[in-house]
């Protein structure tokens, strides 16, 4: 090895013995200096003072080296700012880290940690709102006001202490153990971390953080990042518990997480987990209850005025229906200055139903009345539903499937349930598949009792075209019980707001005269007709029916033309008490045939207790209605004077000379011609004919 490399390794190992050294002799210096602390309380008071700008009080003081530097631990010690004497935080401990560095490097001490154990905090939330640290720093209101009170690049760290909350608006008080704090504030940045055990009643755990920009003054925005962790929380303590939603009367417990981004004074985004169970959102007509209620919420603003929330792993259990598990709905809304310009919804399930309770804890504008009217109700499965507003009109357009679909009632509407399909439409076109079955429909407006339908398919499809909206389906098929009903209809709906025209073609294969009367239109026949046919028709069944209307809606029933409804049927078996007092006529076998409001039949049957091949009935005009029948009948002659003389109607009229007739043989033959104004019946008009035979 040569002098010159034998000379270059001493000067390295000099330098580094040197340096070596230099750091022994710190820490030397440092320790002499630790170990004279204690003895020197006043002087480390005044420093203390002043390099914290807070004033300190303790009992005692120990010195060491730590983990991170000179430690100096104060004990019993109490806190308080320059311009207030008395203290705003006591503490079991309180201690201090000095940068070793700057101490050993520039002479001077330089607090890098202030921790307190033990210490007691009461927070009171004013009349007004305001948050108030009591005792605590002039005009400290909040906890980047508490944090002003801290000197620059000083780390606060606060363990095993107690804050006692106080709302003097609802004069609740609630109080965190095992509370732990951490506050670093540098010269633009403030981040707050904060642990706690809550009451009970309360939650489990709280852990929340928040992290922003210290912009001054203080007043105004910045970029603020707010974190918590609930565990275990009871949603009704919890709204207590936060100002502005003390009166959002829901319940529940579980799991809360959040995470909430806000610049410039407004939320950017924001996430939220949730795992409750037994949640409740009472409403003003809605109160219901939620198994299970578990999903992630993420909000974000996409643009100036517009935002986007999205529901994922959606678990949701409601009168122990669940929704299938993973589910997710996104929700995006676009505003301008005029509000909002468009509207997009798409999602993969969603249950009509358990929707209902959320819509009913909403104020009450005129949607959500109208949603709580009709009660919708039902599962959808892929849906997407989007709205644009344009000068003069919405675009909108709208797919999904749906399953067990319905409705209540509401004024002119009918109710419905049980349908299941599909539909695709937009503000030019569409199509509804019906693929349903045990389908109700409720019209108390026309219809006395429900329609019940054992299956409902078929497609309708519309087209808007430059003058007139069209609908027009193609063999649809209702059923119920052994009743079989198609139709074809086509619907013009012009768009100068003249009479809509509809062109309808129906075969129904039989359907009992009793099944009839359950669905007779009460609402637009006149009351009388209504009663009359409800107690004069007793059995009997119509088959091969079919029926046929076109014209404009508006001259139905048609008596000046412009359009024709007909109505045909074969009847078997049916059974009429036309008059009171009268036979019931029975057996009656033959045609009837409906003609815009005229109503004819004619066919065979019993008649007066005798059998008729020729019998005539029919309503001219049903909404004036008169029932007329005509029919002649043959039978013994004693059994046609009995029916003369037991009918009121007939006896009242031959008076009582009449009954003392008898016919001990013989052959009757009774022509009968009745007219019955339903409307008067007082004002019958009766011709009759008796021809005796071998009398």
């Amino acid at each position: 090895m040569g002098n010159r490399k034998r000379r270059l390794i001493k000067g390295i190992l000099a330098g580094a013995a040197a340096v070596v050294a230099a750091i022994v002799l710190g820490f030397v210096v440092l320790y002499v200096m630790m170990s004279r602390l204690p003895s020197q309380q006043a002087e480390l008071q005044d420093w203390v003072a002043a390099e914290l700008g807070l004033s300190f009080s303790f009992d005692r003081l120990d010195s060491r080296f730590g983990a991170s530097g000179p430690e100096i631990t104060f004990h019993e010690a109490s806190v308080a700012t320059a311009e207030q004497a008395v203290p705003f935080l006591y503490a079991r401990e309180a201690a201090v880290s000095l940068d070793p560095w700057k101490l050993l490097i520039e002479r001077e001490p330089t607090v890098s940690t202030l921790v307190i154990d033990g210490t007691r905090v009461a927070i009171t939330r004013t009349a007004d709102g305001e948050f108030r640290f009591e005792g605590g720093p002039e005009g400290a209101s909040g906890a980047t006001d508490l944090a002003n009170a801290i000197p620059l690049e000083v780390e606060l760290r606060v363990r095993d202490s107690q804050v006692q909350y106080f709302d003097e608006v609802s004069e609740e008080s609630w109080q965190f153990d095992d509370v732990a704090v951490s506050l670093t504030r540098a010269r633009d940045r403030i981040a707050i971390e904060m642990a706690a055990r809550p009451p009970e009643a309360l939650a489990q755990r709280i852990d929340l953080a928040l992290e922003g920009d210290m912009v001054e003054p203080v007043a105004e925005p910045g970029r603020w990042q707010l974190y918590g962790n609930l565990l275990e929380v009871d949603l009704s303590a919890l709204l207590r518990l936060v100002p502005g939603l003390a009166n959002f009367r829901v319940s529940g417990s579980g799991d809360i997480e959040v995470r909430i981004d806000w610049s410039d004074g407004r939320v950017v985004s924001g996430t939220a987990t949730v795992a409750l169970d037994d949640v409740a959102l009472p409403g003003a007509s809605v109160e219901a209850s939620y198994e299970r209620l578990a999903l992630q919420l993420d909000w974000d603003q996409v643009a100036d005025r517009s935002w986007q929330l999205v529901a994922s792993d959606i678990e949701l259990n409601r009168n122990q229906q669940g929704w299938p598990r993973g589910g997710r709905v996104t929700l995006q809304l676009n505003n301008d200055s005029d509000g909002i310009a468009q509207l997009a919804l798409r999602g993969d399930f969603l249950r009509l139903d358990d929707i209902t309770p959320i819509v009913s804890s909403l104020p009450r504008t005129e949607p959500v009345a109208q949603w709580l009217a009709f009660a919708p109700r039902g599962d959808l499965r892929d849906v997407e539903v989007s709205l644009r507003r344009r000068a003069d009109a919405w675009e909108y357009s709208v797919a999904s499937a749906y399953a067990e679909f319905g409705f209540e009632p509401v004024g002119p509407w009918p109710g419905l349930s049980g349908l299941s399909g599909g539909v695709r439409a937009d503000e030019r076109s569409g199509r509804v598949e019906f693929l349903s079955s045990d389908v109700r429909i409720d019209w108390p407006r026309h219809l006395p009792e429900s329609l019940d339908m054992d299956e409902l398919r078929g497609l309708i499809v519309w087209r808007e075209g430059r003058d007139v909206v069209r609908i027009v389906s193609d063999d649809m098929l209702l059923r119920a019980g052994d009743t079989a009903a198609r139709s074809n209809l086509e619907l013009t709906l012009p768009l100068d707001a003249s009479s809509p025209r509809l062109d309808l073609a129906a075969r129904v294969s039989a359907i009992d005269v009793n099944e009839i009367k359950r669905y007779l239109p009460a609402s637009i026949m006149p009351q009388q007709l209504h009663g009359w046919l409800n107690r004069a028709m007793l059995a009997g069944q119509l088959r091969d029916i079919q029926a046929n209307l076109f014209g404009a809606l508006d001259a139905f029933p048609f008596a000046e033309g412009g359009g024709q409804l007909r109505v045909t049927a074969d009847v078997r078996g049916g059974e009429l008490a036309y008059v009171r007092g009268w036979p019931v006529a029975s057996e009656l076998d033959g045609e009837l045939e409906l003609v815009n409001a005229t109503l004819r039949g004619s066919g065979s049957g019993r008649l007066l207790d005798n059998v008729s091949d020729n019998v005539e009935i029919g309503i001219e005009d049903l909404r004036t209605p008169v029932f007329t029948l005509r029919t002649d009948t043959t039978g013994p002659l004693s059994d046609v004077l009995t029916l003369l003389n037991t009918s009121p109607t007939i006896a009242r009229h031959l008076g009582p000379d009449f009954a003392r007739l008898q016919a001990p043989g013989g052959t009757g033959n009774v022509s009968l011609d009745l007219s019955l104004p339903l409307m008067d019946r007082a004002s019958f008009g009766l011709i009759g004919r008796l021809d005796i035979l071998d009398g």
